[in-house]
């Protein structure tokens, strides 16, 4: 029997970006066309992979799903029609809509052509799922029950488990920090030691399953080319009084690291870092406490270098850029960004 939803608007658009990751993605949307799902839609979102990449996801998506609507980011303000007529004419355990951004737009960019979905079913929320995760098979129903008994909550997380040892939890979100960081709960912790239902509180959530009224918390910040967007939506959610936590009844498991082994310079990543996180705290915070984030940063950066098996001597001109860096942008565009990795 084909379920259909009562209403576009109770549809959740479950948003998973893709970039040169299709054998990720593919499982991923194999562990949501297992799961039970009657509510959330998955929307792919290529961010520029690569032709034979790209062909790899496409012929897949065409097996695992009856209805696709293919479409791309400049062609999707004029899609709301077929977007209507896909999700009302169809069982959304076939339903799948595949956008082509056709460039590297980022995470937060990349991620927000997603959200357009949503605005155009006026659904309230919204999932965002990173392509190197599997959901339990009831993950999506534990979300879609506490969804509908607490509209008060503004963002959602799942527990967050390692893919490779099941047994250990990534993350159950976390907490903002004073100074510019953020504490994960239960991290590397046993999954015995974590509740097995309930919810808890957080002030710091991971972008890498993320649930949330939009039109409540706006959409990601486009600040920052790749990194950062949950570290200012967690801070933006706090400064307006807006509740998140982590659902311990979902269940996801992470292959922690994918995105990151695409980029093996050390030095580069560590300084995207610093000049993404200073650029962001700095529109937070009072200038006294961000001036003495700062200060603290830099006494961790020769410790964190030596960690990485780097001179700390290094820090010196590290700092140095960094400083240079953030007096005179207040954003770290794409172009930056590849200035930023290539000068590194």
């Amino acid at each position: 029997m084909v379920e259909k939803i009562d209403s576009t608007k109770n549809i959740i658009p479950l948003i998973i970006l893709n970039w040169n990751g299709e054998y990720d993605t593919i499982e991923c949307l194999k562990s949501i066309k297992k799961s039970d799902n009657n509510r959330f839609l998955p929307v792919v979102i290529d961010n520029g992979s690569k032709v034979d990449s790209l062909d790899i996801l496409k012929k897949n998506c065409s097996q695992l799903f009856e209805n696709i609507l293919y479409t791309t980011k400049e062609k999707l303000n004029n899609s709301h029609n077929l977007v209507i007529d896909l999700v009302s004419s169809s069982n959304l355990k076939e339903a799948l809509i595949f956008i082509e951004n056709n460039e590297n737009l980022g995470f937060a960019k990349g991620n927000n052509i997603g959200i357009k979905i949503a605005k155009m079913l006026d659904t309230d929320w919204v999932m965002l799922l990173n392509n190197d995760t599997e959901i339990r098979y009831d993950a999506l129903t534990a979300l879609n029950k506490f969804i509908n008994a607490n509209n008060e909550i503004a963002a959602i997380t799942p527990q967050i488990r390692l893919f490779k040892d099941k047994d250990k939890i990534w993350n159950c979100g976390g907490r903002l920090t004073f100074f510019g960081s953020r504490k994960y709960f239960y991290a590397e912790e046993n999954i015995d030691k974590v509740p097995g239902k309930g919810y808890s509180f957080i002030t710091f959530i991971t972008g890498c399953a993320l649930v949330f009224q939009y039109k409540k918390t706006g959409i990601l910040t486009e600040d920052f080319f790749f990194g950062e967007e949950d570290y200012e939506f967690s801070l933006r959610l706090k400064k307006n009084n807006l509740n998140m936590v982590c659902l311990y009844d979902s269940i996801i498991y992470h292959k922690v690291g994918s995105t990151i082994k695409k980029s093996n310079n050390i030095i580069s990543t560590i300084y995207l870092y610093y000049i993404n996180r200073l650029i962001n705290t700095r529109n937070y915070y009072s200038d006294f406490r961000w001036q003495i984030t700062r200060f603290l940063s830099y006494l961790y950066l020769p410790i964190l270098l030596k960690k990485n098996n780097i001179n700390p001597l290094k820090s010196y001109s590290l700092i140095n850029d960094i400083n240079k860096y953030i007096a005179i942008n207040k954003t770290v565009s794409d172009i930056e960004f590849h200035k930023a990795m290539i000068k590194c």
